[in-house]
């Protein structure tokens, strides 16, 4: 007869967050202007956009998304232009709703960014680009910056609401009850 001890039985609240998934959801390069703009004097002038995103695909796991759109100009043509979707399935289990949040905004997009960054070198070196390394992003105070502006928009808003209600409720002018 077999006897688990407490020890060895496994916890059921701990805490989990795994990476279940890595993966290229949609990827895109245009070069325009091929061949022309490869003899050109490389100064270009880039123009990019990260966005993140995530959505619960399953019991406790998440799609986290890390959208990575680049437009360079070179000369003032389009050198090229680059749509990166880098995705990461991710199971996370007995964490509080703020917690969840925080892993999506912060903790998935920090995993990805280094694939969807080494994605980006690799389809700029097979277009007949130069290499682009993107600066690491600093994802917990992007989501803090968001955080409090969405608290401040909610500020505002209830702000706004109440003085619409102060106005409604406001007796006509000339009658005192």
């Amino acid at each position: 007869m077999n006897k688990v001890s407490k020890k060895s039985a496994p916890a059921t609240n701990q805490k989990v967050i795994n990476l279940q998934k890595i993966y290229v959801r949609d990827i895109s390069l245009e070069v325009p202007n091929a061949p022309h703009i490869f003899g050109k004097e490389w100064r270009p002038k880039v123009d990019a956009h990260i966005n993140i995103s995530s959505r619960e695909i399953g019991e406790g796991v998440y799609e986290s998304s890390l959208k990575v759109d680049i437009t360079a100009k070179n000369n003032s043509k389009i050198a090229f232009i680059v749509e990166i979707t880098q995705c990461g399935s991710f199971l996370i289990k007995n964490l509080t709703t703020e917690e969840i949040s925080r892993t999506l905004g912060i903790t998935c997009p920090n995993t990805l960014f280094p694939y969807a960054r080494e994605t980006l070198d690799n389809l700029l070196l097979k277009g007949g680009m130069p290499p682009m390394h993107l600066a690491q992003i600093n994802f917990n105070a992007l989501y803090d910056n968001r955080k409090n502006s969405e608290q401040q928009a909610g500020a505002n808003q209830k702000e706004q609401e109440l003085k619409k209600k102060l106005v409604i409720e406001s007796p006509p002018e000339g009658r005192l009850n």
